[in-house]
């Protein structure tokens, strides 16, 4: 046990980030050693206190080249073995494992800008990320064997990874040498035959896990011993994928199979469940009760795909995956319940009683419909770069209104960023306000439309809208400027005692319109017109208002150089607290009845009474 438990200090190291935080991790776990004398202190102390140095950083490096290990639609992932980059452009024409060579300095991602689940630098960081390219910086050459490409725009690993298709076909390949070798022989033959088909596959991530356990099958060990060493190696090999999906849950896999008398498909399609809803905030529960057919039509998709015919079954792998998109399980898992889950599953290993898991079952469904036990509005502005999106979240309700969704040309919002914090936010259910057709205002309605419940898209002026008790009011609604900007959908609505105005890209000459002609709106939150442009934010509109708080959305080393200076000294000449999504990240407004508070991606926090 004294192995184990070293590597399960790897995982809980792992799990922190940044040094301090490691460094308090280690040295608190040396202090319980010590005192409880769970591992020998002197000899595995050493251990961990290299781990902490090596996982300090991961640097940058030169990356000349790489193998695609990630396809999608408008995008796709390249890696050296080490570290990945981010192709954007058209991917039509790559294929898994292609040769990839690098014309240019790729751009490193440093930005931290949204909360949680939708932080990308996290994400990317967590996952060896490093930079972004577009295709025209990059070279393909193409494999020399067509091999496997869905269609499929998902990040799901269990029909993304390589390895368990990988598995299933070893695993095959080992039953069938058993009736004709010797065990000690078939693991040598299997790990050579894990070699190849890594070679093959680029030796990506989920091949070394393979190459290892295929490795420690041809040792004389017991199977808690081989299952730390596994961990342990891979810790080392790469220190910040233990924060990620890749290595979680098929660590999660063996550590349950070895701590637990019995193995359980229910307890590891659980374990799956959690894992997945941590990281995708999503999951479909007949897709993991099917698991073992997907894995099935993977494997044989694979070997198909050595013989240059990867589109006999991927077609319908897409399908099945398709019509099995149903009865999914939503929620965002915050650390505290990770705590509760993983004491009850403690508890299940320790006692093996079966109702630590009933319990774990009705926090996720309690998880699931939380939304509707939530009393308050909140008001988000999500960072999207030089673009505009907001979103308001109703009270015992799992419906939301969105103004404005965001867009780019070289990256899809809706889906790296919108959707993952409504399925954060479990909002089920959206209606959205287009105030405007330009791509930073609507260009994420296709990805929204297709991959999300949206009941209404509100694009002409209107008197009112009403979102069930929200009533959202259209300024100069009967108005033309026959203008683009000008006549973009201004809204505005009161939540308690707290007014918020969105005045989209309009300019100085309709919000002297609206301040003249609704001179009595009670405004406190004002969403700046334009991104901060010099065309708009007129000190009439400001000072018929006396708005306390502005927002402004835009993009970081935006080439408008947004927001405009005159616009900055104006508000700070009226004294209003001002947030800007490329300095603070991320803004959400918690609405009480005489309080509002404010936090930003960033760590920003504010009050406003009333």
């Amino acid at each position: 046990m004294n192995l184990l438990s070293l590597a399960l200090s790897f995982i809980i190291v792992g799990l922190f980030k940044g040094f301090y935080c490691r460094l308090l991790t280690v040295i608190l776990l040396l202090i319980i050693y010590y005192r409880y004398d769970y591992i020998n202190y002197k000899k595995y102390s050493i251990f961990l206190l290299l781990f902490l140095v090596f996982s300090i950083n991961i640097n940058s490096c030169d990356i000349k080249y790489g193998y695609v290990n990630k396809i999608r639609n408008n995008y796709f992932q390249l890696t050296n073995g080490m570290h990945q980059l981010v192709v954007y452009g058209d991917s039509s024409n790559v294929n898994l494992y292609d040769k990839v060579i690098i014309n240019t300095d790729y751009k490193p991602i440093t930005s931290n800008t949204n909360f949680e689940i939708t932080n990308y630098y996290d994400y990317c960081k967590g996952n060896n990320i490093i930079g972004t390219l577009t295709i025209k910086d990059v070279q393909v050459i193409p494999t020399f064997l067509k091999t496997i490409k869905t269609t499929i725009d998902s990040d799901l690993y269990l029909y993304s990874s390589t390895a368990i298709k990988l598995s299933l076909i070893l695993s095959l390949f080992k039953m069938i040498l058993k009736k004709f070798f010797y065990r000690s022989t078939v693991n040598k033959m299997v790990l050579f035959l894990s070699i190849l088909l890594s070679y093959n596959c680029g030796f990506d991530y989920g091949c070394i896990r393979i190459m290892i356990i295929s490795l420690l099958n041809c040792l004389d060990l017991d199977n808690k011993n081989k299952t730390a060493i596994y961990i342990i190696i891979l810790a080392y090999y790469r220190p910040y994928y233990i924060c990620s999906l890749a290595f979680l849950l098929p660590v999660s896999y063996r550590l349950i199979n070895c701590l637990t008398e019995k193995r359980s498909f229910f307890v590891n399609l659980l374990v799956c469940l959690i894992i997945q809803l941590i990281f995708l905030e999503e999951v479909s529960i007949l897709q993991l009760v099917l698991f073992p057919v997907f894995r099935i039509l993977g494997s044989l998709n694979y070997l198909i795909s050595l013989f240059g015919l990867n589109t006999l079954l991927s077609e319908q792998i897409d399908n099945l995956y398709l019509i099995t998109n149903k009865y999914l399980l939503s929620g965002h898992i915050n650390i505290f319940l990770i705590c509760i889950i993983v004491s009850c599953f403690y508890f299940y290993v320790v006692k093996n009683k079966n109702r630590y898991i009933s319990f774990i079952i009705l926090l996720l469904l309690i998880n699931n419909f939380i939304r509707l036990f939530i009393p308050i509005y909140t008001v988000s502005y999500l960072d999207v770069s030089q673009a505009d999106c907001a979103i308001i979240t109703l009270p015992f309700s799992q419906k939301g209104l969105m103004i404005d969704c965001g867009g780019n040309r070289y990256k899809d919002i809706g889906n790296d960023i919108i959707i993952p914090y409504l399925k954060r936010e479990k909002i089920r259910e959206l209606e959205i306000i287009i105030t405007h057709h330009d791509i930073d205002h609507d260009g994420s309605l296709s990805s929204l439309s297709n991959n999300f419940l949206v009941t209404n898209i509100y694009t002409k002026k209107m008197q009112q809208i009403m979102i069930k008790n929200l009533k959202v009011l259209n300024p100069v609604y009967d108005k033309e400027y026959y203008d683009e900007n000008k006549d973009s959908l201004v809204s505005y609505f009161k939540i308690n005692q707290f007014g918020f105005l969105f005045l989209a890209d309009v300019d100085k000459e309709v919000e002297q319109d609206i301040a003249y002609q609704y001179n009595l709106l009670d405004v406190d939150v004002v969403k700046i017109a334009h991104h901060g442009s010099n065309t708009s934010t007129s000190e009439v509109m400001l000072s018929t208002f006396k708005p306390e708080l502005a927002i402004i959305s835009v993009g970081n080393n935006n080439s408008y150089n947004h927001p405009d200076e005159r616009v900055i000294n104006l508000l700070d000449g009226f004294k209003i607290k001002r947030l800007q999504t490329n300095i603070n990240g991320a803004i959400k407004i918690y609405v009480f009845n005489h309080l509002l508070i404010y936090q930003t991606a960033k760590n920003k926090f504010g009050l406003l009474f009333k």
